[in-house]
């Protein structure tokens, strides 16, 4: 197996758990190379309709506190072929492969497969360019909690794209770290 040479890490904010029926309100994107140090961040907020019509109660409490409500309220218009485009370039600007080696990049995240439905179902194409593969804490996450309750990373929980995707990738770290020095022990 090839060793990914980078991760793409993504984390949204959405309106709801449903691909089909609910909305991208918010997009971080962090570029790491492959020991998690950090190379470019990228993050949008969409002003979406259907967020105004289609938005669970809860859903819109936790981002009227967070702030993201407001945020989407104010935001522009986002096209999202721009937006993946722009995805595109920034990879290629900071990694310096073209667009056909972005295989290369393992998409990562927290429960990764959700916020993949989410870019699928909303036409972002700069997914099809990576790798199958995707790096996924949220296993670690859950192994750490059967195994060894001592080496559980604690959470911010803002539910900020952002703040969420910087997370994961400390919590990457520490999970790095505590797997390697149970292997030297």
């Amino acid at each position: 197996m090839n060793k990914p040479e980078f991760f793409l890490w993504v984390d949204l904010e959405t309106t709801g758990l449903s691909p089909k029926t609910d909305a991208i309100l918010e997009m971080a994107l962090v570029l790491t190379d492959a020991d998690f140090r950090k190379l470019g961040r990228l993050q949008y907020i969409f002003s979406p309709d259907i967020a105004f019509r289609n938005v669970n109660k809860e859903v819109k409490e936790m981002h009227s506190k967070n702030g993201l409500w407001q945020d989407v309220i104010n935001a522009s218009f986002v096209h999202i072929p721009d937006v993946d485009s722009e995805i595109v370039k920034w990879m290629e600007r900071l990694t310096s492969l073209e667009w056909r080696d972005l295989k290369k990049i393992y998409l990562a995240g927290s429960s990764v497969h959700f916020d993949v439905g989410f870019l699928r179902e909303n036409q972002f194409y700069f997914i099809q360019y990576l790798s199958h593969r995707y790096f996924d804490v949220s296993v670690f996450r859950t192994a750490m909690k059967l195994w060894d309750e001592g080496y559980l990373w604690s959470q911010s929980g803002t539910h900020r794209a952002m703040d969420d995707v910087l997370d994961h990738i400390e919590e990457a770290k520490h999970y790095k770290k505590a797997i390697t020095w149970q292997l030297l022990s």
